[in-house]
Order: structure tokens, then sequence, then C-alpha cells
């Protein structure tokens, strides 16, 4: 036996119709606005009702609340009263959400109109509904899904901006790791070709400057050197004076020394006889 929903009972419909149509304006400290929401004061708390669920913030958090008619105010209490009779049913929901749509609701339309379809996929007039949000179904039955939500049924993932098998992506995601690892690797030789070439520049300059130390070591060095703390004074012969570069004597340098004549057959007297 089929169990029928049976519509709004006429309390809940009286009590909801009964509720002021008025709505919110919520101001944070932080200059943010909740508009069009309905909002009530519970201890230190602070509860607004959006179309998707109940937000709560604490009240120091508020600035102040500003009341005002709206047509959300009454989507909500609308809403809350079809909750209240056990879910509701689908043609309340298609009601509703048709009603929002007319009110320029789009969150509330989307809402109500997913709950006539969870309710009832094949509820007569439902069909132009959904597809006018995007939604489609698979094969023509089946729940309503989002775009996103078929691809998934159907075993497709997603991959950027397309829809692929997950066999394709797998193989495009070991190929994009293989491109990443020569990607690493040419960079990682760019580096050790830099580090070869800075290596080869120092050990030039090293190889120059031992050349140059070598060099000097070889060229003559015509310094004082010193021998027990007291220096030594070597003194060149000058090639533009003297015969043969003999030495001169008492300080003439470069001349032959003066002939003495020492008489007869004095030994060393080379100028005389005697012998």
């Amino acid at each position: 036996m089929t169990r029928r929903r049976l519509p709004l009972a006429p309390l809940a419909l009286a009590a909801a119709l009964a509720l002021p149509a008025a709505a919110d304006d919520v101001y944070l400290t932080n200059g943010n606005v909740f508009e069009d929401v309905v909002a009530r004061r519970e201890g230190g708390s602070v509860v607004i009702q959006l179309p998707g669920g109940a937000l709560r913030l604490p009240a120091s958090r508020v600035e102040r609340i500003e009341r005002r008619d709206t047509a959300q105010t009454e989507y909500v209490a609308r809403r809350q009263a079809l909750a209240a009779d056990d879910g509701g049913n689908a043609g309340d929901w298609l009601a509703l959400a048709r009603w929002a749509r007319e009110h320029g609701l789009e969150q509330g339309y989307r809402e109500a109109a997913r709950r006539a379809a969870a309710l009832d996929p094949d509820l007569a007039g439902l069909p132009a509904l959904m597809e006018s949000l995007g939604y489609v179904r698979d094969e023509g039955s089946g729940p309503w899904l989002t775009p996103d939500e078929l691809m998934a049924r159907r075993g497709y993932v997603r991959h950027g901006d397309s829809w692929i098998t997950a066999g394709e992506r797998a193989e495009l995601l070991r190929a994009e790791a293989e491109e990443a690892r020569l990607v690493r690797e040419r960079r990682e030789e760019r580096a050790r070709d830099r580090a070869l070439v800075h290596l080869a520049a120092a050990a030039q300059a090293q190889a120059e400057a031992e050349r140059a130390r070598a060099e000097a070591e070889r060229r003559p060095s015509y310094g004082v050197p010193v021998a027990y703390g007291v220096p030594v004074w070597f003194f060149l012969p000058d090639p533009g004076h003297g015969h043969g570069g003999g030495h001169g004597h008492d300080g003439d340098h470069g001349h032959p020394p003066p002939v003495v004549d020492r008489g007869p057959g004095h030994r060393g007297d080379h100028n005389r006889g005697g012998f």
C-alpha cells in the first residue's frame, strides 16, 4: 500500500501565514551586513536564519538589527511550516519553489525545487523547473543531478576542465610525473654545469697565482742581506770602468794599482832587474 502525503495541515499553514512578512538587516561590527534575513537574539548570541540554514554569531559581533518587510521572511515561514508537517510533500515544495521564483528568491527557488525532486522526481511540472536550474537525469530516469554529479555517477573524474575516465586520468598523471622528472633533471644538469664552470675558473685563477709567485721567486733580489743581525753590503763591479774587469784599490774602482819603485832586488818588483 502506497502512502500518500497529505497537504500541509491547516493549523500549520495558518501559523505560517500568520507570521509577519518582515525581514532583518543584520549589521556586524566589522562592517558586513546580512540583508533580507530573519534574525533573533538567544542569550548571548544572534541567530540569523538563511535559506540554506541558520548562522549563530556572538552578540558582541552584531552592531544592530534593523527589521523590515520582505518576501524572504515569508519564504522562511513557509519553509518552516512545510518542514514541521513531516517534511511536507513534493507538491507543496514545488508550489513553494514557484512562489520563490516569482518573488526573485533564487536560492529559495533552488532549495524548494530540490526538496520536491528528492520526494518525487517524476512529479508533473517538475522536469521543466529542474531543467531550468541546470539539473539532468541519467538516461532520463533516476534522481535529478547536477552535470558534475551525473558525470561522477557514470564513473568519470574531473581533470582540469575536462571529464575523463579514471584510467585516462591515471595515464595523464603518469605522463605529467615523467615530464616533471625530466624538467627536474634538466634543471639539476644545468646547475652542475654552472658549478663545473665556477670550479674551472677558480682552478685557473689559482694556477695563474702560483705561476706568478714562482716567477717572482726566480727574479734577483737587491735587498740588504743580514748576517747575525748586521747588514752585509756587496759591491758589484762597474762594467764601464777598469781594464779587464780588475778591481781597484783604496776606493779607486776599475783602475790598475800604481807602480811603486822599491829599489833593486825587491822581491815582487817585476819592472826592475835584480834576479
